[in-house]
């Protein structure tokens, strides 16, 4: 399997990196190239969510003999599955929220971020999240993890008033007893 020009300019600055010594870096330096490689991170994460994206709407897994982009990601990328399922659905989510997409391709934005976005849009509707897009992606920029996600929660709040409606979570409880080595 080949990589493209771009993947493979990525790795080989990769490997380039690897071989400086970090060491003997002077401060200002180490602080300069720390900076640029959490947005170099960022974007990467932008660039898998775009695969995947694709990936997953062409139905690739199948031809794997996996159902789902989760599981392929699991499988071939040894990814744990709590990171391909959220790899998966900011893929999903990404590609419904362009203005959101551009700010994580820039490196403003964190794949952290990103899923304070998706949890939004499962406790309101992504058609709603849609509709503040440009503030969220404002905020995302401009904040850190835990200030943007007091305003998801704000933004819930507003989109939301009376919160999750209870009788959803009611009728998903359940209770299973099961015998298991001569107790239950």
């Amino acid at each position: 399997m080949s990589a493209s020009p771009g993947v493979a300019q990525v790795a080989s600055g990769l490997d380039a990196l690897a071989g400086e010594d970090v060491v003997a870096l002077d401060d200002a330096a180490l602080r300069e190239q720390l900076l640029a490689l959490t947005t170099v991170a960022n974007r990467v994460h932008a660039e898998l969510a775009r695969r995947v994206d694709v990936f997953d709407r062409r139905g690739l897994a199948e031809a794997d003999g996996f159902r789902t982009a989760k599981s392929w990601l699991q499988g071939f990328g040894r990814v744990p599955a709590v990171v391909a399922h959220r790899l998966v659905k900011a893929a999903r989510l990404l590609r419904r929220l362009p203005k959101l997409a551009a700010a994580v391709q820039s490196g403003e934005v964190c794949p952290e971020q990103v899923q304070q976005v998706a949890r939004l849009a499962d406790q309101v509707t992504v058609e709603q999240v849609a509709e503040v897009e440009t503030t969220l992606a404002e905020a995302a920029a401009s904040l850190d993890v835990p200030r943007f996600a007091m305003v998801c929660q704000r933004v819930r709040a507003h989109l939301d008033p009376d919160g999750p409606d209870p009788a959803k979570d009611f009728d998903r409880r359940g209770l299973t007893v099961t015998p298991a080595q001569g107790m239950v």
